[in-house]
């Protein structure tokens, strides 16, 4: 793959160009482009970088632009991952909601720039894409379709920072207000760390909380080290990519921290990246405390809205019930999945049957050949 972005007429007036997170001329193309239109930390090109190497892949970002109108550009975060045996790769998001991006909301432009992206990765041989939209930021759901499916996975939970205190605080259940009134009688009381500099403090109940759930959500960065090690190399890395646009929020009682979590706060968007809690103090609710400083604060700070995202897998859990019991507004998850070279899947695809691999086990899993096959289970 090549380490510099290239360009080319596509689809007429429009060219292409993939653009290297770590090359500096790239990235500061990438970046103008998000100075350009609401964006979220997903969409950074630091961001793209780290989680490439946390999958194994290349990141990219596919931009499109109209050479007879320069303020008509679009763009689109991708991980290319290369197949075995095969000069060719497939496409996937980083992790969170890097969905493509456009400066204008022309329905000609739009569909005209995902018939450009579909056609750019044709040519690069990739043979399928998975990209999660976002659940704040408007998609093209139509052109989108046009050239792939768009599958709704699940809701998400926001908060309207722009509403007045006390609108925010009637959005909460009943028994969530009544929580983090009493935990603040308890002593618990909630820091801020913009620096990260107590990432010591809050890995140990970060730690504790992956244990109970059984799984760390954290892929590797290298084999030669342990996954307790790996996440914690992970986290360093993406504190320094956090600071000036993310921060660590803490929960103490009595100087002793008990609960925190990480979250990102780009272009107005506060995300709740992820938390965790110290076993033996569950059921104080130092998180919903955390949360709701959070949002008094990110408000008094002008943020426009705060994502506390869905269920594990967008579904309609216990940890979903948590979250909406902050908010009456729903944001819709989903992903759009597109198959640029359909001669290059339909080949993956019968190599991974004829491997084991069954549809019916695989259900929706997509791209269906990377998913497992009965020698693998």
């Amino acid at each position: 793959m090549a380490t510099r972005g290239t360009s080319s007429a596509v689809g007429g007036a429009l060219a292409h160009r993939w653009l290297d997170p770590l090359a500096s001329e790239d990235a500061q193309r990438w970046a103008n482009l998000l100075g350009r239109t609401r964006h979220d930390f997903h969409h950074l090109p630091a961001y793209v970088a780290l989680e490439a190497e946390r999958l194994g892949g290349r990141g990219f970002a596919l931009l499109v632009e109209d050479r007879r109108d320069p303020s008509r550009a679009a763009l689109l975060p991708l991980i290319l991952r290369a197949l075995p045996a095969s000069a060719a790769c497939d496409a996937i998001s980083p992790y969170g909601y890097p969905a493509p991006l456009f400066t204008s909301s022309s329905p000609s432009f739009e569909s005209a720039a995902v018939e450009a992206f579909v056609t750019a990765m044709a040519a690069r041989r990739v043979a399928s894409a998975f990209v999660r939209l976002h659940p704040l930021l408007g998609c093209p759901e139509q052109a989108l379709g046009r050239f792939g499916g768009v599958v709704e996975h699940g809701p998400t939970v926001w908060i309207d920072l722009q509403a007045n205190e006390a609108t925010q605080w009637a959005g909460y259940r009943g028994t969530h207000r009544n929580l983090i009134r009493r935990a603040g009688r308890d002593g618990l009381q909630v820091q801020f760390d913009e620096a990260f500099a107590r990432l010591d403090e809050f890995y140990p109940v970060y730690a504790q909380t992956m244990d109970r759930v059984g799984a760390s959500d954290m892929l590797s960065l290298s084999s030669s080290v342990s996954p307790a090690q790996d996440e914690r190399r992970y986290l360093e890395r993406l504190a320094t990519l956090l600071r000036g646009r993310g921060f660590l929020a803490l929960v103490e009682q009595q100087g002793q921290v008990i609960a925190g979590g990480v979250f990102t706060s780009c272009a107005g968007i506060v995300q709740y990246h992820l938390s965790g809690t110290a076993t033996a103090w569950q059921r104080a609710s130092p998180t919903r405390l955390m949360l709701d400083a959070v949002r008094r604060r990110q408000t008094a700070r002008g943020d426009w809205r705060m994502h506390l995202g869905g269920g594990v897998g967008a579904k309609q859990d216990p940890l979903f019930r948590f979250k909406r019991g902050f908010s009456p507004h729903r944001g819709r998850f989903c992903s759009w999945r597109v198959i640029p070279c359909p001669d290059l899947h339909d080949r993956l695809v019968a190599d991974w049957q004829a491997a084991g691999g069954s549809r019916e086990a695989a259900g929706e899993f997509f791209p269906v050949y990377r998913a497992a096959t009965n020698q693998q289970s």
